[in-house]
């Protein structure tokens, strides 16, 4: 194969070398190192070790302030395909890197720059192809033998397979134009995990969806289903819940975990002597798929004498939680991301400091509200002078939006990040409940001036399609729904899935 010289392209005059150098990364996955000179092993090493970028990447451009597309193409995607060629390297001979073991870890850092995924519309379908090429490079051998390079990467790409897996369980493996990943997550998590025996547990207080521990043992997990179980009694034992034999109903969730998981969630509770593991029979909402299975729940092991009872009526347990629900340009994931991790914002051209608690809890659903979304200020210096999207909240309509599962105390950075002045949004409206929490939005109480599509920007208008695309609507749908919330006559509005009743709807609705 024809060597080609790697070098950083000006960002501002790209060329056709840009390409050819891409094309250059992709061919050498496929050189058989068993097959190779020596001599030209160690020289292709040693040019991708001698191309690394002082962050840690392999970026092709010298600057990352490009199209987010033409940045996951330039500089993400040519960091995995060199960071998988050094592993395969490492593997093939570690003698290979020796003195260069930390280009190999630094690499590893860096492709975790964004989880691998791709831009846009093709967000799920770029982590994959950049999964492929890990697995193609023996990343799950690596993994086993050298984890200790990067811990953080082996844990992000072993949990990436596991959330496909999940997925695969649960059979939500669509995109948001339709497009099947099934065969993808399958032939991903099957390259990636072992096979599993699999438990069923009946969970409650800080393990439930959005409670403290869910995110630590369970997340991406959903509930098979959410039930309940007769013959208990739930007290309040202090930072957490706790059930015992009695007269009561505790309400809960049932997960299917694997067997490392069911041994994690045993050292969570003490199992066998702050509480017991013991089988019991749910009382599912739905139909349970196997009544013949066992199902595991964890009964506290002490006196409960001197705790307080917590009745049904007020169970699930106090959650850190929240729901924030974005109606305009934040249903765009990698928009809304930079409110809660910082930096540069490419939509619109502006630099975000990260909150305090900079933790991505990746849980978002889309939501239809009972109030009308339309747009107002029109060149008060938003989005190139663009008119945005504010929520009226003094009649009833329809809209669509997208809620993130966030922590209680981003709620007030993200408020401030959107504007808080009596201009934008200084209101924060409790909009109902998902999943048992509270959700949130902002907006303007003072229904302003509606001002038609033609005072939209094209760079506000392209972020608000990209994230209800992100979000499962489909595009064409999408153009429909934007259209129609203009509102140049003042009262027309989306109709949504309400239907011609839609003014007699008043709850928030999960779609």
């Amino acid at each position: 194969m024809k060597r080609t010289e790697l070098v950083r392209v000006n960002a501002e005059r790209p060329d056709n070398t840009i390409e050819v150098m891409l094309q250059y990364l992709n061919e050498i996955q496929n050189i058989e190192l068993e097959k190779t000179e020596r001599n030209d092993i160690e020289e292709l090493v040693k040019q991708i070790v001698d191309f690394q970028d002082e962050d840690g990447s392999f970026k092709l451009v010298d600057s990352y302030e490009i199209e987010s597309d033409c940045r996951v193409a330039y500089c993400f995607f040519p960091t995995y395909l060199s960071t998988a060629f050094l592993m395969k390297a490492f593997l093939f001979d570690k003698n290979l890197l020796i003195g260069n073991e930390e280009v190999l870890a630094k690499a590893m850092k860096a492709s975790m720059a964004r989880r691998l995924k791709g831009q846009g519309y093709d967000d799920t379908k770029g982590q994959i192809n950049a999964l492929k090429v890990f697995i193609n490079a023996g990343v799950k051998q690596f993994i086993r033998e050298y984890g200790s390079f990067c811990p953080e990467f082996c844990e992000m790409v072993i949990g990436i397979a596991k959330k496909y897996k999940v997925l695969l369980d649960e059979e939500r493996f669509y995109g948001p134009w339709g497009e099947n990943y099934e065969e993808s997550f399958r032939t991903i998590a099957d390259a990636l995990l072992d096979d599993e025996e699999y438990s069923y547990i009946f969970v409650y207080g800080t393990l439930l969806m959005g409670q403290t521990n869910y995110y630590r043992f369970l997340s991406p997990m959903r509930p098979v289903m959410r039930a309940e179980i007769e013959g208990y009694t739930m007290f309040d034992l202090g930072s957490f819940p706790g059930i015992v034999k009695g007269e009561g109903r505790v309400k809960g969730e049932i997960y299917k975990v694997d067997s490392k998981k069911l041994s994690e969630i045993d050292r969570l509770e003490g199992e066998g002597s702050l509480y017991k593991r013991v089988i019991v029979q749910p009382k599912a909402y739905d139909s349970f798929e196997n009544d013949e299975i066992e199902v595991y729940t964890y009964v506290y092991n002490d006196d409960v004498k001197d705790c307080k009872e917590i009745p049904y009526e007020a169970q699930p347990y106090k959650s850190e939680y929240v729901w924030y629900i974005a109606y305009g340009s934040n249903m765009l994931s990698e928009r809304f991301e930079r409110y809660i991790c910082g930096g540069y914002c490419e939509m619109n051209g502006k630099e975000y400091e990260p909150c305090d608690d900079d933790e991505l809890l990746y849980e978002s659903v889309m939501v239809e509200m009972p109030y009308n979304m339309y747009f107002a200020n029109y060149n008060m210096g938003s989005w190139e002078n663009s008119a945005v999207s504010f929520l009226d909240v003094n009649s009833f309509g329809s809209s669509y939006g997208r809620a993130y599962l966030i922590k209680k105390n981003q709620l007030e950075h993200i408020h401030r990040c959107e504007g808080k002045s009596g201009n934008w949004y200084p209101d924060c409206i409790e909009i109902g409940e998902i999943q048992g929490l509270k959700a949130y939005t902002f907006t303007n109480k003072i229904t302003k001036k509606a001002e038609p599509i033609s005072k939209v920007s094209a760079a506000y208008f392209t972020t608000l399609l990209e994230g209800l695309a992100e979000s499962g609507l489909g595009i064409s749908m999408a153009y429909d729904y934007l259209f129609n919330c203009t509102r140049e006559d003042g009262m027309v509005g989306w109709r949504g899935y309400f239907g011609k009743n839609y003014k007699m709807h008043k709850n928030i609705e999960v779609l």
